[in-house]
């Protein structure tokens, strides 16, 4: 199969490095036989990539061909083909020689049909819940269904049964960087939420148990690295740590498996530097730099992530020019080994300038962000997450600097590109009306930024669990509005209210002391300011705090 050539190119080289993408095709090396797989997707296009850099990776493993049993994308899909779809897996006979089954059906969530769509998808996957027995039999390879993010909900509640025995769940939407090792933007309500959205940790600690049992040591420990990096993504750090210290264990025992070990320590250190252990986290960094040098092939983009992440301790710590150095070198290889139009050394300018922007060397960090824009509207276009990400901190540049309009033009461009391409209710929409909430209040323009703080702080009542590292934050801006135009009353009820929720996930999430400290510190100075029952509020805020700390 020949290479993928220009924009194919750069996503191919995205995927390379995309943990989630690579967690996916861990499955076909894995396993053999019947087993369901949901990618969630956020176009037709990139359906269709995937695809392609699914069939291309069966060929490289030995394995078979992918049988295209459902294609159909909007606006030109038939539902009668949706309708089929549970007699046709039923009664087909399939090939066991076959790679991988391929059902994709992706309808935007912002088409006008989209409740046909969704009470249509409902129908055919209760049909397909009541013969999972049958299918489980009869079909001999992966069972893939590709759809839009909004896909999830609906199959979980129509199909339970089918549900409990699924494999896998991955959300991919082409990004351009390794965005589960690499995080470094201003406001880490940027970072996108972990959650069910990614391999299933419970299905790979099944796996390595029976693996154990076996005495098979190497596919026990890749494994235990699935599912440590699974739980890394779900951002529940504490549980990831030993899984992946035993996998670490494994590993060093295997000399052949030097990749797998270098992925491991990365994985180890971002779990540490996430509970607050910084020097555990740069002991583990500095081994997994270590162990990728005494490769006998260069491995830039491993490389990078190991750096880029031992930058952010470092910068944690304290140590800023070594931080700032670390990511000025990532930068250099990395431009010296994939070309300085590269969708990866964008994602390098984007981290460095927001490293930069955070020690207030705003002019220094706006050139970096503006390289970075300039890579990803010529590699990707200008309608891309990543890019979109990009404008928003921008707009957090200028909004630094008390250039208020200059912010609200990008967070809108920001916006529009989120609500376009994730849809309207995605957290990075959430982050967009928080910044131009907060934007517009700074301005003066009470009135308007209460309209984008009320759209902020539906999505973050309609979120199921932990949205962001800084999630709620809207019902702090949203109240200080309220406050702003003497409606007292409902701006206590709006931080009472986003308050209790806040409370509620996180100890559903257990994130970690460093996302929720600020939080509760941001709550205790709103009570105090609206003058909410101090004595009950404030108290039981402090002891959450104290709490978090141990």
């Amino acid at each position: 199969m020949s290479a993928p050539q220009g924009r194919d190119a750069a996503l191919h080289s995205a995927l390379s490095i995309d943990a989630d993408w690579q967690a996916f095709l861990r499955h076909f090396d894995l396993s053999r036989g019947f087993s369901f797989l949901l990618l969630l997707v956020d176009s037709c296009e990139n359906a269709g990539f995937l695809r392609e850099d699914l069939s291309r990776h069966l060929t490289e493993i030995g394995s078979g061909p992918i049988e295209d049993i459902l294609s159909w994308c909007e606006p030109t899909g038939s539902l009668e083909e949706l309708n089929n779809l549970p007699s046709l897996l039923r009664y087909s006979k399939f090939s066991h020689a076959l790679g991988a089954i391929w059902c994709e059906a992706v309808a935007s969530e912002s088409d006008p049909q989209i409740e046909r769509w969704r009470r249509e998808w409902w129908l055919c996957f209760s049909r397909l819940n009541q013969v999972r027995n049958i299918l489980q039999r009869t079909i001999p390879c992966p069972l893939v269904f590709v759809g839009a993010p909004w896909v999830q909900k609906t199959v979980r509640e129509a199909a339970p049964d089918l549900w409990s025995i699924r494999s896998s769940v991955s959300r991919i939407f082409l990004r351009t960087t390794a965005r589960n090792l690499l995080e470094g933007q201003i406001l880490d309500s940027d970072v996108i939420p972990r959650t069910s959205d990614i391999a299933d940790p419970e299905y790979a600690l099944k796996m390595a148990e029976r693996l154990h049992v076996r005495g098979s040591a190497r596919e026990e420990a890749e494994m235990l690295n699935i599912a440590g990096s699974a739980l890394v993504m779900k951002e529940q750090f504490a549980e990831a740590t030993p899984i992946l210290q035993r996998a670490q264990m494994l590993l060093l025992q295997t000399p052949d498996l030097r990749r797998e070990l270098a992925e491991n320590e990365i994985w180890l250190g971002i779990a540490y530097r996430r509970l607050g252990q910084l020097s555990e986290a740069e002991r583990v960094l500095r081994d997994a730099i270590e162990t990728i040098e005494m490769f006998d092939s260069p491995q830039p983009s491993l490389l990078a992530s190991a750096l880029h992440n031992l930058a952010i301790v470092l910068g944690q710590q304290g140590a800023v020019e070594e931080s700032i150095s670390l990511l000025q070198r990532t930068l250099s290889s990395q431009i010296r080994s994939l070309g300085e139009d590269h969708p990866f050394v964008a994602r390098l300018w984007l981290d460095l300038g927001s490293l930069l922007h955070r020690h207030q060397r705003h002019v220094e960090a706006e050139s970096a962000y503006r390289k970075a824009l300039s890579i990803q509207s010529t590699s990707l276009g200008r309608e891309q997450p990543d890019t979109a990400d990009v404008l928003s901190n921008l707009g957090l540049l200028h909004q630094a600097m008390g250039h208020h309009h200059e912010a609200e033009v990008e967070f809108r461009k920001a916006l529009a590109i989120w609500e376009k391409t994730l849809g309207s209710r995605h957290p990075r929409v959430h982050t967009g009306y928080y910044n131009l909430a907060i934007n517009l209040y700074q301005a003066g323009r009470i009135q308007e930024a209460e309209r984008s703080a009320r759209k902020a702080f539906e999505i973050e009542m309609e979120a199921e669990g932990y949205l962001s590292p800084t999630p709620y934050g809207a019902s702090m801006i949203l109240a200080l509005v309220l406050d702003a135009q003497d409606r007292k009353a409902e701006a206590k009820a709006v931080a009472l209210r986003g308050f209790d929720l806040f409370m509620k996930a996180s100890l559903k999430s257990h994130p970690p002391v460093s996302s929720v400290e600020p939080i509760l510190n941001g709550y205790l100075e709103l009570f105090r300011h609206l003058g909410i029952a101090e004595h009950l509020y404030s108290r039981q805020l402090e002891d959450a705090i104290a709490d978090a700390e141990t």
